[in-house]
């Protein structure tokens, strides 16, 4: 265990200083615990200012981590995580923690998934600081920075591809691995170079297709992330377009909306076993294009988009019994080219273009028919981003903001 008197007891002499100073431990794992000391000449007492600031390396996994220091008095103070990056994370604790309390106690540091390969020596203690943690910024993007990619999870890992950069159709592809922070260039997309396209996953497979290329398309095609392989297969069923939704449930995937010669509202069904489509109830709000789409609890949930106007209506879609249910209204304003993910069985939807770009970011939870705003995507404002899921936790990054386009990733959500 690291003892809270063995990093301050070198610093009995205040300096005046607002520079950290670093004390380096040598236990069963590396660390650096840097700290902010000042003179509280009322009481002339020393006390920690915001505290031990602990940075730590850790092999292996993304560790999400609670701190805590209690003093000999019995008072205990929680730890607030302001920086984590690849394997590495930072807490500032409460200015008030003294320093005769970090005595002879331990920082204990917990790994939220139970994991304490690289903890031997710690005792494992969670606590759910983890909205207090969120959003957190990762490695960005390996592409370059673009706007209306796809991103869709499968076997634990986030694949992110297409889109454009402003001048370029792009077909890069890009698979992220959220156990290590890392990116790494697989197959590029067979099909040719693109935006505004669709993605989805069912049986360890990615499907992609539509989009816009030299005009508008209606091919679909086939990721193999084991093989690293692409394979053509039968076109869309519905007519060539760009900028419509996919979703997968129920081992099948659903197609819809987007611009093709008009603006559509059709509702296509893929059979990726069978090969097949077949036509299924139209969205039975407006035709749209823009919008976006999340499945929970074996339903779609398909809302906003521009329909010659931003719109922000919710609906949701049985598979079972192909029909179409009116929600509340999503809750933030009007809007186009937002994101969408689920975790936790929520749904999550944010930023996108309404006069202007936005970050903000809300909850919809299907089980109350309710929406909450959130904490701010935690990147600049932007419209045409991408989001996904992996172990309840929500990626997001891209898009194109009043710089132009995004290559940011950010860890946005997580309800475990």
């Amino acid at each position: 265990m690291i003892k809270g008197k063995q990093a301050l007891r070198n610093y009995s002499n205040y300096d005046g200083s607002a520079k950290p100073q670093l004390v380096t431990f040598q236990p069963d794992f590396a660390a650096a615990v840097y700290i902010w000391q000042h003179l509280d000449y009322s009481e002339r007492r020393w006390y920690i200012h915001r505290a031990a600031k602990l940075g730590l390396r850790i092999s292996g996994y993304n560790y999400f981590i609670s701190l805590f220091v209690q003093g000999k008095t019995g008072d205990r103070y929680m730890g607030i995580i302001d920086d984590l990056i690849t394997e590495r994370l930072a807490a500032l604790f409460p200015h008030h923690t003294r320093h005769e309390d970090a005595g002879d106690d331990e920082i204990s540091i917990t790994d939220l998934e139970g994991k304490s390969t690289e903890l031997k020596a710690l005792e494992l203690l969670f606590a759910s600081l983890y909205r207090t943690l969120l959003p957190i910024p990762l490695t960005d993007f390996g592409g370059v920075g673009r706007d209306s990619a796809v991103a869709v999870e499968s076997g634990g890992k986030i694949y992110v591809g297409l889109g454009t950069d402003g001048t370029t159709k792009l077909k890069d592809w890009w698979e992220y691995d959220p156990g290590i922070n890392v990116w790494t260039q697989k197959t590029d997309f067979g099909g040719t170079a693109r935006w505004g396209a669709v993605a989805a996953s069912s049986g360890g497979k990615i499907y992609v297709g539509t989009g816009l290329a030299a005009a508008i398309t209606k091919d679909w095609w086939e990721y193999d992330p084991v093989a690293d392989t692409w394979a053509s297969k039968t076109d869309f069923g519905g007519t060539a377009r760009r900028s419509a939704v996919a979703a997968a449930v129920g081992g099948k995937i659903y197609v819809g909306t987007g611009l093709a010669a008009a603006i559509t509202k059709d509702w296509w069904e893929y059979d990726p076993v069978a090969d097949t489509w077949a036509s299924k109830t139209d969205l039975s709000g407006n035709a749209r294009w823009l919008a976006v789409a999340a499945v929970s609890g074996g339903k779609v949930y398909v809302g906003t988009g521009y329909d010659g106007s931003n719109l922000k209506d919710w609906w949701e879609y049985d598979p079972v019994a192909d029909s179409w249910t009116s929600k509340t209204d999503f809750s933030g304003t009007a809007r186009r080219s937002a994101m969408a993910a689920v975790s936790g069985g929520k749904v999550y939807v944010g930023t996108g273009l309404t006069a202007g770009n936005q970050k903000d970011w809300f909850e919809y939870d299907p089980d109350t028919n309710t929406w909450a705003q959130q904490v701010d995507f935690g990147g600049i404002a932007r419209w045409s981003g991408v989001a996904a899921m992996v172990n309840q936790r929500i990626y997001a990054g891209t898009g194109f903001t009043a710089g132009g386009r995004e290559n940011d990733w950010w860890l946005q959500t997580w309800e475990p």
